[in-house]
């Protein structure tokens, strides 16, 4: 079989089931360069702005996002009868708790790879080549998601990234050494920027394909690998470590860990050399760097914590202070595998290149005023940067859909102003009178049909209902507690059909007055009335129930009580009967 999907550039790392997406928006507020555009309510990742962080996959509660790999291919190798290697994350320890981990190895061969590796082993070599190259300080290149944000949107920064390969992909060199070009070397990790570096064309040749802590953990569930059952197997070793080297190395998945490795004893005070982590520190990182502010030699990692808070942990309820406790126990605790010889000299050098991301085209000031009108944040006090779609500010969002890469009905308080606006136009139209009270039966709103009706105007806002017509019904509800109250009345020289109703979780209360003064009073007529007034509403809702349907998921119940009230009117007119007291 021949090496699939291997020394190509991987582009589409992170991926979407566009099906099961709940528009909450999640992905697009955690995403710290905003690569995910929105269209007809669907997410997709813009590749040419991704930098493979993976926090929209950590965060995707529903797991909509998730990481491309080279799973089926490795299974393919596998049962090809191939030689495959496992070059396992030092952060791996996390997935189990004590006596397990020290039979992964074990594990692993039973799935079918032929030689297991711990990473670590590489860290020595990395080591060197940093303490050569970190003199006057420069940022580790040891995170491929910070290499690929440093590249994109600091490019004036790639010069100080320094010239040394990730323990990933110099552990890829010295496996691929020893095991010649036929070997197939799959990493595996809790990382979705990995996947992308192994296919960077600088690296063709050495990693074959990478595979997820979450893939790990379902493939030997699904193969009924019991680890209890396992003998404690050490890994393969192709390079030596002492025991002091060997802590050093697999502490390598935790912030700072790296920096400690090569000498650099950081504290909250020092200022040669430092570690941060989580996408916020990295980014003000790198901006205080673009300033000048930032000198010496610094780790940035993108997950909060290391690597051993990976996007691709499968997602059980451990925490990353479990996880953490759990590489440090492995790493004081742990035997150390010898090599039978000792391997010849590895390069660890790399290269890095600015390829800086620019926008398509410059967004200007008017346009984004125009928008921000469109939208009712003109002025500053309207502009609530609440963050609910994904977006910071008002602003950001207002440029972002003239990118095209978000929506207008993104925004919360915008569909919110647009739903009350087209239910207000239903009530409005509805041919029969429909008064809302407060819970002290004052008068809080009423449509036209309403004003016609009872030959009144805002005038009457804010005065008990009394003040018009009976207030019997509502007296009786506050009383009784009824759920509704129906009778037919004569006022202003009419006779009209009144229905009345509380909305109890709101305080308020609700009637619905039907003029029948020019029909012969009887059943029949009440019925027939009760129908044309359901036929008109329903073409006047026709258009609008789909549309709040799909608010269902913007807006709460208390925003949408006007809705509500439209839906209820429309049951009352259908499943009422005709009569002269409460029901």
């Amino acid at each position: 079989m021949q090496k699939e999907s291997l020394n190509q550039t991987r582009d589409q790392i992170l991926e979407s089931s566009r099906v099961s997406c709940r528009d909450c928006y999640r992905c697009i507020r955690v995403c710290p360069v905003k690569a995910i555009r929105v269209t007809k309510g669907q997410p997709h990742i813009e590749e040419d702005r991704c930098i493979r962080c993976g926090a929209c996959v950590r965060e995707c509660f529903i797991h909509v996002r998730h990481t491309a790999s080279d799973f089926s291919a490795v299974q393919q190798y596998i049962r090809g009868n191939r030689f495959v290697v496992a070059s396992v994350d030092p952060a791996f320890p996390a997935l189990f708790q004590d006596w397990r981990t020290v039979r992964f190895a074990a594990a692993l061969r039973e799935l079918g790879f032929t030689a297991v590796h711990e990473a670590a082993e590489a860290v020595p070599a990395v080591e060197k080549a940093v303490q050569a190259a970190a003199v006057g300080g420069g940022i580790l290149p040891n995170c491929p998601a910070v290499v690929n944000y440093v590249e994109q949107y600091f490019p004036e920064l790639t010069e100080k990234l320094l010239p040394v390969a990730s323990p990933m992909i110099v552990h890829g060199r010295m496996l691929r050494q020893e095991y010649g070009k036929g070997a197939i070397i799959v990493h595996i990790c809790p990382c979705a920027a990995k996947v992308y570096e192994a296919h960077r064309p600088e690296h063709a040749g050495v990693i074959d394909c990478v595979i997820t802590f979450q893939e790990l953990l379902g493939w030997i569930s699904k193969e009924h690998k019991d680890l209890a059952a396992l003998e404690e197997v050490p890994f393969d070793c192709v390079a030596s470590m002492t025991p002091e080297e060997a802590r050093r190395a697999r502490i390598t998945a935790m912030k700072g860990g790296l920096l400690h490795s090569c000498g650099y004893d950081w504290d909250p005070c020092a200022t040669d050399a430092y570690s941060v982590s989580g996408t916020q520190d990295v980014t003000d990182l790198l901006t205080e760097m673009r300033r000048g502010n930032v000198s010496g030699l610094v780790e940035p990692l993108f997950c909060h914590g290391g690597c051993c808070n990976g996007p691709n942990f499968p997602r059980r309820g451990d925490t990353f202070v479990s996880r953490r406790a759990a590489v440090l126990r492995y790493a004081q605790t742990a035997p150390v595998s010898q090599a039978l010889k000792k391997p010849a000299a590895i390069s660890a050098a790399a290269s890095y290149t600015a390829r800086p991301y620019l926008p398509a085209r410059e967004i200007k000031e008017l346009e984004i005023a125009e928008i921000l009108k469109k939208l009712g944040h003109s002025v500053a006090g309207q502009q609530y940067n609440c963050g609910a779609c994904g977006y910071k500010t008002c602003r950001e969002r207002a440029i972002a859909i003239l990118e095209g890469m978000a929506e207008p009905e993104m925004c919360f308080p915008y569909m919110r102003t647009q739903l009350r606006q087209r239910t207000d136009r239903i009530v409005e139209a509805l041919p029969c009178g429909v008064v809302q009270l407060d819970g002290e039966l004052r008068i809080r709103r009423m449509n036209r049909s309403f004003e016609k009706m009872f030959l009144c105007n805002d005038g009457v806002l804010g005065k008990r209902i009394s003040y018009l017509i009976s207030d019997e019904g509502f007296d009786k509800l506050m009383a009784e507690e009824l759920d509704i109250y129906e009778t037919v009345r004569s006022k202003y020289g009419i006779r009209y059909h009144e229905v009345v109703f509380p909305m109890r979780d709101e305080n308020e209360y609700v009637g619905i007055y039907t003029d029948i003064s020019a029909l012969k009073i009887d059943n029949y007529q009440i019925d027939l009335i009760k129908r044309q007034t359901l036929e008109n509403a329903k073409d006047l809702l026709h258009q609008q129930i789909a549309f709040s349907q799909d608010l269902a998921a913007y807006i709460g119940r208390n925003e949408a009580k006007s809705e509500a009230l439209v839906k209820q009117i429309v049951a009352l007119l259908e499943d009422t009967d005709t009569g002269g007291g409460a029901k």
